[in-house]
């Protein structure tokens, strides 16, 4: 058997396509219905909890290989960015697309979580979901050298958040139709 185990998924890279939005999706919703000026709780360092994104492309191209593999075998496989973006990343990479200027504001975890869960109306005028809170604040890391080092020379490889997010939010604008509900 081999187990993949992929971070949370997003769009693909190079058309930004999906069928939901969730993770990545609700940072971007809640800054979307910000002013200019955008505030950000700071439940954590920025700086040092990172986001575990990956493109829903890189998780197929890297299944399909991998699994054609005899390397493969008996192995797990983290697949997710090997150089996660930091939060801050994120939202600052968010915020350039969306032409905001972003104001973090230092907030405790257990009360912003509270205040967007028990707060009439909060979850849905933000866009952000208490749960999504946790994303702020949960320094999670995979580790990918088996996939790093078992993909090596392939030609498949996790590109760098940067470099598709805009995709992700110009196919977000174009497709208002989908949500964060789970498929059926």
């Amino acid at each position: 058997a081999t187990i993949y185990r992929p971070g949370i998924v997003g769009g693909a890279s190079a058309t930004g396509a999906t069928q939901k939005y969730d993770g990545p999706y609700f940072v971007a919703t809640f800054l979307r219905r910000q002013p200019p000026i955008a505030v950000v709780p700071r439940v954590a360092s920025p700086d040092e909890v990172r986001f575990c994104l990956v493109p829903r492309d890189f998780v197929v191209d890297a299944m399909d290989t991998l699994s054609a593999s005899e390397l493969s075998i008996g192995k797990t496989y983290a697949l997710t960015d090997p150089e996660p973006p930091t939060i801050r990343e994120v939202v600052d990479t968010f915020a350039h697309e969306l032409h905001r200027r972003i104001v973090w504001v230092p907030l405790p975890l257990g009360v912003t979580h509270a205040a967007v869960d028990k707060v009439p109306g909060m979850e849905r005028l933000l866009g952000l979901p208490a749960e999504a809170i946790d994303y702020l604040a949960s320094p999670t890391l995979y580790d990918t050298t088996q996939t790093t080092t078992d993909l090596a020379g392939t030609g498949v490889t996790c590109p760098p958040f940067r470099t598709y997010a805009a995709r992700l939010l110009r196919f977000m604008a174009d497709h208002p139709e989908f949500d964060a509900k789970a498929m059926t």
